[in-house]
């Protein structure tokens, strides 16, 4: 592994991209989960045409939810959804709608979901989060994705995440009010 980053930067530091790209054909998943790995095919990302960006992503296919775990893939994923058109990363959104709820609660996981919400990518995974946005909301990482809908979301899901918040809201208010007035 070591091998393949250091001769695929020495082509990306000559511009041959095509070159370094060809070279991590077929290795792009066990790079992604490499901390330098990561780095190098992040920038092979970024300077590559859109037919060698196909090829790269379907190393990825099957993975996606791996991927969202993974403290090195995860960059490559964001990677891949901010510089990818949208319908070459579909594949995305639908390896991930069964386990939308889980990954905005995750360290990583919440980051490809954000990611996806920002770049109008997500599919049907904003329904699922506005849907559940009563739990969301009150997460340690879960709250990243409400905030996204609240920005990129439809109307009917920043409806949602606002009636979820103001329920919080009104329940933490009325909490207070009842332990203020209560005789222990």
């Amino acid at each position: 592994c070591t091998e393949i980053i250091e001769e695929v930067k020495l082509h990306l530091d000559k511009n041959c991209v095509k070159q370094a790209a060809a070279m991590i054909f077929d290795s792009v998943w066990i790079l992604a989960c490499h901390e330098q790995g990561c780095r190098l095919v992040q920038a092979v990302i970024r300077s590559v045409d859109l037919c060698i960006l196909k090829r790269i992503l379907s190393e990825f296919h099957g993975k996606v939810h791996q991927a969202c775990y993974c403290c090195n893939a995860n960059y490559v994923l964001q990677c891949v959804i901010e510089t990818s058109p949208s319908y070459c990363i579909t594949f995305i959104s639908e390896e991930l709608a069964p386990f939308v709820n889980k990954l905005v609660r995750h360290r990583y996981g919440c980051r490809i979901i954000l990611r996806l919400i920002e770049n109008g990518s997500a599919g049907e995974l904003p329904n699922a989060i506005a849907a559940d946005a009563q739990n969301i909301i009150r997460h340690r990482y879960g709250h990243h994705a409400a905030n996204g809908l609240l920005e990129h979301g439809t109307l009917q899901q920043k409806h949602a995440v606002l009636i979820a918040l103001g329920s919080q809201n009104l329940r933490t208010a009325v909490e207070s009010a009842c332990n203020k007035n209560a005789y222990y």
